[in-house]
């Protein structure tokens, strides 16, 4: 039994300074300041009876600029 704890402390140990080694400043990717644009996409059905419509107004975030 003792062998087993002996491999369970190291195992935690080398897991703990892993942890904690491994942490890195955080990274804030600079931002452009631009304005903001609005995307509008829809579509309406065309056909008799056709009665479906569909519109959704997303705003646009200049992730990739």
């Amino acid at each position: 039994m003792k062998r087993g704890s002996q491999i369970k402390f190291w195992f935690v140990n080398i897991m703990m300074m892993v942890l904690i080694f491994a942490c890195e400043e955080p990274y804030t990717p600079s931002t452009l300041e631009s304005e903001q644009e609005i995307v509008v996409e829809g579509y309406i059905e065309a056909g008799d009876r056709s009665q479906s419509y569909l519109c959704h107004r997303y705003q646009k975030y200049p992730f990739f600029e």
